[in-house]
Parts: C-alpha cells; sequence; structure tokens
C-alpha cells in the first residue's frame, strides 16, 4: 500500500473547495441526502421492539407451562435467547440509526443555511462533518458522516 502525503494546507483548502460544491450544488446534494436519510429510516429491524417484547412475554409464559407440566422446553429456550440477541441487535442498530440520521440532518441544515462561498477553513466543522478523507495521486475523496462522498481534484 501507497501511502500520499498531503500538505495541510492543501488539505484545508480542499475541505473549503468540498464544502462550496455541496452549497453550490445544493439540490443535488440535499435531494441525496433525502434517499439517505430515507435509506437510513428503512433500515431498522424489520421487527419491532414492541412486537420482539411481546412475543418474549408469550415465549416465557409457554416455558412456565411446559415446566410445571415437566414437558421438554429446550426450542422455548433457544427461541428465548434468539429473540435477546436480537433485542441487543436492535438496540445496536437503533443507536447507529438514530447517529446516522442525526449526521444527515446536520449536513441538510448546513447546506441549506450557507448561500454564499465558503472562505474560512473551520477545523471544528471538519470534526463535525468529516469521517474520513482519501488522497489518491491528483485528487481527493471526503467522506461525510452523513454518507455523502464529494470529490475534489488536486
Amino acid at each position: 500500500m501507497v501511502t500520499r502525503t498531503i500538505s495541510e494546507e492543501t488539505l484545508k483548502a480542499a475541505f473549503i473547495e468540498a464544502l462550496n460544491e455541496m452549497v453550490g450544488n445544493s439540490s443535488d446534494y440535499l435531494s441525496r441526502l433525502a434517499e439517505n436519510l430515507e435509506v437510513a429510516l428503512n433500515m431498522a429491524n424489520p421487527m419491532s421492539a414492541e412486537t420482539l417484547s411481546a412475543r418474549m412475554a408469550e415465549l416465557q409464559q409457554e416455558l412456565i407451562n411446559r415446566t410445571e407440566q415437566r414437558e421438554n422446553y429446550d426450542d422455548i429456550t433457544e427461541e428465548i435467547l434468539r429473540l435477546r440477541e436480537l433485542q441487543e441487535q436492535k438496540g445496536m442498530d437503533d443507536a447507529a440509526q438514530k447517529e446516522h440520521t442525526k449526521h444527515i440532518k446536520e449536513l441538510q441544515k448546513f447546506i441549506r443555511s450557507h448561500s454564499s462561498e465558503i472562505t474560512e477553513f473551520d477545523e471544528t466543522l471538519v470534526k463535525h462533518l468529516v469521517e474520513r478523507v482519501t488522497v489518491f495521486g491528483d485528487y481527493l475523496v471526503f467522506r461525510l458522516k452523513s454518507g455523502v462522498e464529494v470529490v475534489v481534484e488536486k
């Protein structure tokens, strides 16, 4: 793997150019962000938290019934364990989904609030918006936390 280096000033200038690209083509970027937002909202686990809880309650009652009747309940315990894992995953999915949605909405707000060209570098803005920057031979790719990528030529 080749490691490329870039001066801090070049990187700052490229970031400002990336922001101006988004502001200058706001309708395109806002459209892409709206699509990203729709995908983020639909990524959730298909089984809702309420459905999982209701199913867990049913299985726990079934487990009690089988225990009282001295019947085998291995299948019930396996299903309960599987649903517990789904509940944990659902919690993680919800948190990731909320964070991603927050980043998309922040970028939408930023784009809508800037109608003129950005001329000054803002480090706080970089930390807030940028997930990573990939440096190629003659261009950079800014991957934003919202999922949007902006390509800037060097």
